[in-house]
């Protein structure tokens, strides 16, 4: 091998190892999961604020469908995360909710409880998830922040429950979308940021 030849194997970048591709593949999907929770919490805080809805009604409905695409999600990153606890438990949860507001017509009562019911879950296992999942500080702190915020929500509706409709359209569009932006920061980190912290998941 002459020099030239040994110079042009030198310059070539070391091939990728199984645990940085397992570590690649991890980003894109947590990523890809938290980013469109993201958004699906951005849309309907936005759809909150707009006050196209006509009635308590309608809200319901809206969150509902919401909160059944949240199931899917949930459903769909605990399975491909191969993460069958946290964020299959979150999945469920959504989708009970969702069966519920879809199912029937609450009252503006009874919808306040379900929605403070949920997000208080929903906050408590996306904290959890934050450190169980393993993956950067960064992208650790965007998701953890979201779940203070869905806490937030809860606590707010358990301490005032008789909210009239604008008020609580008013409280969980600002909370929703304040949520969804922690989740987009999250996907943000996760897809962008450094590498440094993640390491892969064990087998399952």
């Amino acid at each position: 091998m002459n020099t030239t030849e040994r110079g042009l194997f030198a310059s070539r970048p070391p091939r990728p190892s199984g645990a940085t591709r397992s570590i690649a593949r991890y980003r894109e999907k947590f990523a890809g999961a938290m980013a469109w929770r993201g958004i699906l919490a951005m849309i309907f805080g936005l759809y909150a604020f707009s006050r196209a809805w006509d009635s308590t009604r309608g809200l319901a409905l809206a969150f509902g469908v919401y909160v059944a695409l949240e199931a899917l999600a949930a459903f769909a990153a605990g399975v491909s995360l191969k993460n069958r606890s946290l964020l299959v438990i979150a999945a469920v949860d959504s989708a009970a909710v969702a069966f519920f507001l879809l199912a029937t017509e609450p009252g503006l009562l009874t919808f306040s409880h379900v929605l403070g019911a949920w997000a208080m879950l929903t906050g408590i296992l996306e904290l959890f998830a934050a450190g169980a999942l393993r993956r950067s500080p960064a992208a650790e702190r965007a998701q953890a922040a979201a779940g203070i915020v869905s806490i937030a929500l809860g606590v707010g509706l358990a301490v005032f429950p008789e909210l009239g409709p604008g008020d609580l359209a008013g409280w969980l569009g600002s909370m929703m979308t304040l949520y969804g932006c922690f989740c987009t920061l999250a996907a943000a980190q996760a897809r962008f940021g450094a590498q440094h912290g993640w390491k892969p998941l064990p087998r399952s």
